[in-house]
């Protein structure tokens, strides 16, 4: 395990609004925390105790009503250099939006809003705003979707802060449009972009989010119904290039996906399917040089198919009923079987019907669903260097499986979404911690809660931790906090959730890591010592009950627990890692480890190497994760183990006696047992895809 899986992510506080919680930002100077959801109103919260957060005493609400001119809400804010920035959609959403500007330490020492603030005219529906890195230049994503007919265009609006906010004019607002791509429909989808018949390039195109390159002279901006990214030329202020992102093969090894919502199990296969990224969330960042940006491919659509009018969305088992864009219904191409449109199958499974032709006989060649289900990187060209293939699903299964797939956060709805787009990756934002860069991944469905990866090597991102709430649902908005900023000294995460409507606050810990004279004692997170945790850094995320913690260091070592519940990090080197008594988490290191857990419901995460792991008695979880040539102790006794990302031909067995052994298929996995005594569950297999089972 490397230094980075270390950090973990502790809950420490949350506050609950009364109008809502979609988008926040920080303001560092005055340890505010500015949270918008769509009202008229920016809620102000004071961040100065981050596990207490309060609404701000002298502005607790700042109403952009009191600004004069017409809003039908706002959508999104951002802040920096002292300035607030405010996406505001029109009274009529298809109308021009602004972009409001606030100095806020105007705002804190009492100056009225209409005082404090600039609007400008913006494109219609504006529905993300940030600024470039060093603050001269603030942006808005203008969606332009239609309504009631009306269909405007879609834009980003730049407006250019360089000579101080007093003296920015609507001269110096610029609105860069893709009227330059019109006429080009048919080369564009060629090339894979994804354009809706007989509508124009600049109608068609909606931006969803703008990540601005670390450099300042490029803008990635996600169109996401369009399944590709907009490159911003920022010296020039104009749209240069349209980069499509292609389709996820989920026949691939490594792309499972549950797509049924009624086969009453979690059920991660691979399917002849392939899947739109369509990403709602982007953000950039850069490694030795190179700018890359990372998406959360939550996927979308445009309405239903089966009413009239310009829909995508249908049920593979319901394309007879299409009747949009003056259809009279669909049908599969031969090649398919029949019985894949069946509920438990694919039948329920939601896919555009305005893609997948391939042959254009009028048939669906290709089964194109919404969602990647995943998160991606790419590098300043575009190029894919990384998708996480179906790792989201895997880890929302191994750690919240009653929520699998579970529509906001509610164990009766689980499975629900799995015809839909899954746990749907909704938000990202990247923060720098001890010098490496981390992705933070807000999942919209599911569980909720925010996967935290480290990404220094984007071809390589590495899982850290599964952190969620059960008083969370839905997070939206993530905003990073760097120790520098911060208010007690420590890096932050929050998280604003819009079905629940809570900002959570989680405390980010980063242990210290020895050097070469360490002793191995004495600071506050030494490895090998012993040190309160009060969270369950890669469990439920709920920090209910205090544990100890033991760090490795990075060479061979044996570290050992005791009766209590504990969490031992394993690093480098070949590791012996025991639980012994207790409800303990052990976290195997990245070379050949040996794990025994003892008694006790123990968690196991494998990380990389020929780990030899043993699990003891109860009702213990085994996740192989990175491990490659695992061997698994299976014994007869008290409770059984639960084996998660089972790999046939490499995963191995060993019994004290391998005689007499059954495989049976249940609705949680394959079941092994001997005689009568149920050994474990292999999560996500059948005795169809078990394979031959490999013992030692």
């Amino acid at each position: 395990m490397t230094d980075s899986q270390n950090i973990r992510l502790e809950r420490i506080g949350a506050v609950t609004s009364d109008i809502g919680a979609e988008i926040s930002a920080y303001d560092a100077a005055n340890q505010l925390l500015f949270v918008v959801s769509g009202s008229t109103e920016v809620q102000v919260f004071d961040l100065s105790d981050p596990a207490n957060p309060q609404p701000f005493a002298a502005a607790p609400v700042i109403d952009l009503t009191d600004l004069g001119a017409p809003i039908g809400g706002i959508n999104s804010v951002a802040f920096k250099n002292g300035l607030l920035a405010l996406a505001l959609e029109a009274e009529i959403q298809t109308d021009p939006g602004a972009v409001a500007i606030v100095d806020i330490n105007t705002i804190v020492n009492g100056t009225p809003i209409a005082d404090a603030a600039k609007a400008f005219q913006a494109g219609a529906l504006p529905d993300m705003v940030t600024f470039s890195p060093d603050g001269k230049m603030v942006l808005t994503a203008n969606e332009g979707e239609p309504d009631d007919g009306i269909n405007p265009e879609g834009s980003i609006t730049i407006v250019d802060l360089s000579g101080g906010l007093a003296d920015v004019t609507a001269a110096n607002v610029t609105t860069a449009n893709f009227q330059a791509f019109n006429g080009r429909e048919s080369e564009l989808r060629a090339a894979g972009v994804r354009i809706f018949p007989d509508i124009p390039a600049a109608i068609d195109f909606e931006p969803e989010y703008i990540a601005v390159a670390p450099n300042g002279q490029q803008a990635f901006v996600a169109l996401q119904e369009n399944n590709s990214v907009a490159v911003l030329n920022l010296a020039t202020k104009t749209v240069e290039n349209i980069v499509p992102l292609g389709l996820k093969d989920f026949s691939q090894p490594g792309n499972g996906i549950d797509a049924s919502d009624r086969d009453g199990a979690i059920n991660i296969v691979n399917q002849p399917v392939f899947g739109f990224y369509m990403p709602d969330g982007i953000a950039a960042y850069e490694v030795h040089g190179s700018t890359y940006y990372i998406t959360a491919n939550e996927g979308d659509d445009r309405g239903d198919a089966d009413e009239a009018g310009t829909g995508d969305a249908i049920r593979i088992k319901d394309l007879g009923d299409v009747v949009s864009f003056g259809r009279n219904g669909l049908a599969l191409d031969s090649k398919f079987d029949p019985s894949i449109t069946e509920d438990e199958n694919l039948g329920r499974l939601t896919i555009s019907s305005v893609d997948g032709d391939t042959d254009g006989d009028g048939n669906i060649d290709q089964l194109i669903s919404y969602s990647s289900r995943s998160f991606s990187i790419w590098d300043a060209h575009g190029n894919q260097v990384f998708d996480s293939g179906d790792q989201i699903a895997q880890i929302t299964a191994a750690q919240a499986p009653e929520l699998f797939n579970a529509n906001n956060g509610d164990p009766e709805d689980f499975d629900t979404r799995s015809d839909n787009k899954g746990a749907e990756p909704e938000a990202v934002t990247i923060g720098e911690i001890a010098g490496r860069p981390y992705a933070f991944i807000g999942l919209e469905r599911a569980g909720g809660g925010v996967l935290v990866y480290d990404v220094s090597q984007p071809t390589a991102p590495e899982f850290v931790q599964y952190a969620r709430n059960d008083e969370d649902i839905a997070p939206e908005g993530l905003t990073f906090i760097s120790a520098e900023d911060s208010p007690n000294g420590k890096p932050l995460l929050t998280v604003a959730n819009e079905v629940s409507n809570t900002i959570a606050v989680y405390e980010i810990d980063v242990p210290q890591q020895p050097d070469a004279t360490d002793t191995g004692s004495g600071s506050s997170r030494d490895p090998g010592v012993k040190q309160e945790e009060p969270t369950n850094p890669m469990g439920d995320g709920n920090g209910d009950s205090a544990a100890m913690s033991i760090y490795g260091r990075d060479y061979a070592e044996t570290l050992m627990g005791s009766s209590g519940n504990e969490m031992i990090f394993g690093n480098g080197g070949m590791d012996e890692l025991i639980g012994k008594a207790g409800d303990d988490k052990i976290y195997g290191g990245s070379q050949a480890d040996r794990i025994m857990a003892g008694a006790g419901n123990d968690v196991i995460y494998a990380n990389g190497g020929m780990d030899y792991i043993n699990s003891g008695s109860g009702l213990d979880q085994i996740w192989l994760g990175g491990a490659s040539d695992a061997i698994v102790v299976l014994e007869t006794g008290d409770g059984y183990d639960k084996i998660m990302n089972y790999q046939a031909g490499s995963t191995r067995f060993k019994f004290a006696n391998p005689g007499n052994l059954t495989y049976t298929d249940s609705a949680a996995g394959l079941q092994i047992s001997q005689g009568n005594d149920l050994l474990a569950v292999v999560a996500h297999r059948t005795t169809g895809d078990f394979g031959t089972p490999s013992f030692v």
